[in-house]
């Protein structure tokens, strides 16, 4: 099965480092450059088929009890059910906000051959590579 799985993250935004430790001396990649960066790192890894990226989102939500208005860029990935928990955790990992935006929605059909693909470009992660 396959999935198409939004995920929202901050105009401003900087990628968190995958080690936890703290940022490098040079300057991290921030906005749309760190939303890329997080794309290619899932469809590098097998973690998602293909990723689009629109930026120019703005997002109203409710956070702490106060209205919230932020300029944010959009990923939706096409995403295997199997890899979707790696998805999750690298995702969870990189991201700048501690309760991140990601929503996996089911296709309820598709294009064969395009909904094959996506099974065949993130397939379960080697068993090493599963989320803890």
């Amino acid at each position: 099965m396959t999935l198409l799985v939004y995920v929202t993250f901050p105009q401003d935004g900087v990628l968190r480092r995958p080690d936890g430790a703290s940022p490098a001396s040079s300057p991290a990649p921030h906005g749309l450059e760190a939303a890329r960066l997080l794309a290619r790192e899932l469809v590098d890894a097998r973690l998602a088929a293909g990723v689009n990226i629109l930026s120019g989102a703005t997002s109203v939500y409710r956070w702490q009890d106060a209205l919230c208005e932020a300029p944010e860029i959009v990923l939706l990935a096409q995403v295997s059910r199997a890899a979707f928990p790696a998805f999750c955790a690298h995702v969870r990992a990189r991201h700048p906000h501690d309760v991140p935006c990601i929503l996996a929605l089911k296709p309820e059909d598709g294009h064969p051959a395009f909904l094959r693909w996506i099974s065949e470009n993130s397939p379960p992660p080697a068993p090493h590579l599963q989320p803890q």
